[in-house]
């Protein structure tokens, strides 16, 4: 799931009110009486008429006005009068149904919540359904042009949920697409005819998950020759053309290719060296292509994006990840400092690694990866000359694609850092934690039970079953957290292992496992995670499975870019205290219900080996769980 970022407001926030106005009004009325009287209408005004009464006007809002008017008689008349007066008031919020759907205005993000909407469909992706609640949008296009619906349903604190786009509200086999990717991923629809109405759907996934969430639709007109265009996404008009140009300066044109020995710019697209001649743009001239050559250049590659390209012209030596069929591009990069070397893939799909002599494949530096994004290629020292290999998968892959080089310092013992830092880590074995804003690379530090403490210091922690609290600050027991109804006993079993390195981008996550040996029935459980240190708390998937193998959610995606599970209580019952956890926000020091429910898990032996394991799902992010237990209610 990427990451990307969206201008959010408060929960619960309305969408597309319209703005308090003035605005004359005209009103007729029955009544009794002369002189002064209430009605409904807005503002104060001063009118003539004939008799008193109640009237309606045109105009926003309601409000008691007071008037001035002369009758003549007793009993029942007519009047009309007319007013001018000033007031505030909104319209009624659309229901965000099909019937009466709330409308989107393209390029301006729109928060809404589900709570107490209707579900009454799902989409075709996710597991979303007519437990959740569901609200309907409509966005009409103003012109032939590719759309981009942009959707943050899983900001911090916001609801999980899928988006959906029909051209029919009602009918489901007019589905466009369909996203469940969360906080940044976008729904793209290409070559959208003008006056085009869409319906957008978003629907929770079941009874007691809805929430706020964002939208936004951005439209890419047609574009014309010449003019200003996104790659990717502008659709150029004119037979031939595309989108092409130095990054941040596209426009629609034909590109060009350029002869041998031409001068060539690596990051403009619009003129590019004849690849079916085998040309490359190296050192600013276009030349020929060949595994000499590319060991010869030292100067290939430079830090941050690189525009290179892959052509059928040399034989592969790379063959991790299903590689090794296509033929492969080889660039080199200098360092300049003592560093990491990041790279990043982007446009076609290929396996990297890196070499320290080129024409020797055994001189690697022992990483050969297929995941594309952030790899960590090994660490290489100041000057020193590094060859970056990328081949694709198949033998007749080719083109452009973008290599991206960075550069990330090791810092050592006790030295500064910023968690969640890209550029700059700490050294293997070392973590970035402390007191926030005073954090430094060292190990963590498991304090005494009752002992001092600092509250969020992720360095020197409170062992498990007690948490930082209290004036002054102690290690204080917080198992009295954990409560179990009479004739039950409570269990209470921390996790083993700890602390344990969570690896970035990797599925298997870290686990650790709470060994119980108490006879008897599970009833209850309830898991407290006590200290979880990770930056970007949206790339965790947090579960916990039982002795006899059934798993449970705890938390999956939830924080966003927050940091952090401190003295986290994750229990069913928990749902009128902290809420589901898909609504908290990092480092969620609360008690909440977790996204599965822990009650699939009673009924079974409590001993056994119980395993709470947690995974990073994106790169780019690192962390440690340091403490963590589960109370067990057994009868």
């Amino acid at each position: 799931m990427l990451k990307s970022s969206f201008l959010f407001v408060a929960l619960g926030a309305i969408v597309a009110l319209g703005s308090a106005c003035d605005a004359p009004a005209e009103g007729e009325g029955e009544g009794e009486g002369e002189g002064e009287g209430e009605g409904e209408g807005e503002g104060e005004g001063e009118g003539e008429g004939e008799g008193e009464g109640e009237g309606e006007g045109e105009g926003e809002g309601e409000g008691e006005g007071e008037g001035e008017g002369e009758g003549e008689g007793e009993g029942e008349g007519e009047g009309e009068g007319e007013g001018e007066g000033e007031g505030e008031g909104e319209p009624p919020l659309a229901a965000g149904t099909c019937a009466d759907p709330r409308v989107l205005t393209a390029g301006i993000a729109s928060v809404g919540t589900t709570t107490a909407a209707p579900g009454l469909t799902e989409g075709s992706c996710g597991t979303s359904g007519d437990g959740g609640g569901e609200l309907v949008y409509t966005y009409t296009t103003t012109t032939n042009s590719n759309l981009r619906i942009r959707n943050s349903v899983n900001f911090a604190g916001g609801v999980d949920a899928v988006v959906f786009v029909r051209t029919a509200c009602e009918d489901d086999t007019t589905e466009e697409d369909c996203d469940d990717g969360g906080a940044t991923d976008s729904i793209d629809l290409t070559d959208v005819a003008a006056a085009t109405t869409l319906f957008i759907y978003v629907d929770t996934f079941e009874t007691g998950s809805d929430g706020a969430f964002s939208l936004q639709v951005d439209e890419f007109p047609r574009v014309g020759s010449g003019l200003a265009c996104v790659p990717g996404f502008s659709v150029c008009t004119t037979a031939g053309e595309s989108c092409v140009g130095l990054p941040g300066a596209e426009t629609c044109a034909v590109p060009t290719d350029l002869a041998a020995n031409a001068a060539c710019n690596a990051l403009d697209t619009a003129n590019v060296c004849d690849g079916a001649a085998g040309l490359v743009c190296d050192a600013a001239t276009c030349q020929l292509y060949d595994i000499d050559f590319a060991c010869a250049a030292s100067t290939d590659l430079l830090p941050g994006r690189n525009v290179v390209r892959v052509d059928q012209l040399t034989a592969s030596a790379v063959d991790c990840g299903g590689g090794g069929a296509g033929v492969e591009f080889i660039g080199s990069y200098l360092m300049t400092r003592d560093a990491d070397l990041i790279v990043t893939a982007v446009g076609l799909d290929v396996v990297l690694s890196a070499r320290t002599i080129c024409t020797d494949v055994t001189s690697d530096a022992g990483v050969c990866s297929d995941a594309q994004t952030n790899i960590r290629m090994g660490s290489f020292t100041a000057a020193q000359e590094v060859f970056i290999v990328a081949d694709p998968f198949s033998a007749t892959a080719e083109g452009f694609f973008d290599l991206t080089i960075a550069e990330r310092a090791i810092i050592a013992e006790d030295g500064d850092c910023i968690p969640g830092s890209l550029t700059d880590v700490c050294a293997a074995g070392l973590s970035c934690l402390g007191v926030p804003g005073a954090e430094t690379c060292t190990t963590v530090t498991t304090l005494a039970s009752g002992g001092a403490c600092t509250v969020g210091d992720t360095a020197n922690i409170c062992p498990a079953l007690t948490a930082c609290n209290g004036a002054p600050s102690l290690c204080n027991p917080v198992a009295s957290a954990f409560a179990c109804d009479a004739g039950q006993t409570l269990v209470e079993i921390a996790g083993a292992g700890v602390p344990l390195a969570i690896p970035d981008n990797n599925a298997t996550g870290a686990s650790s496992v709470a060994t119980v040996v108490d006879a008897g029935t599970v009833v209850r459980v309830v898991v407290g995670i006590d200290n979880i240190v990770h930056t970007f708390d949206g790339d965790l998937d947090i579960s916990l499975t039982g002795p006899n193998g059934t798993s449970v959610d705890l938390s999956s995606d939830n924080g966003g870019s927050g940091d952090n599970y401190t003295s986290t209580i994750l229990d069913d019952v928990c749902i009128g205290v902290g809420g589901r956890i898909t609504a908290g926000s990092a480092p969620f020091t609360n008690c909440f219900a977790p996204e599965g429910s822990l009650a699939t898990l009673a009924g079974q032996a409590a001993a056994g080996a119980w395993t709470l394991r947690v995974a990073d799902d994106a790169g780019g992010d690192l962390g440690t769980l340091n403490a963590w237990r589960i109370g067990l209610c057994v009868q």
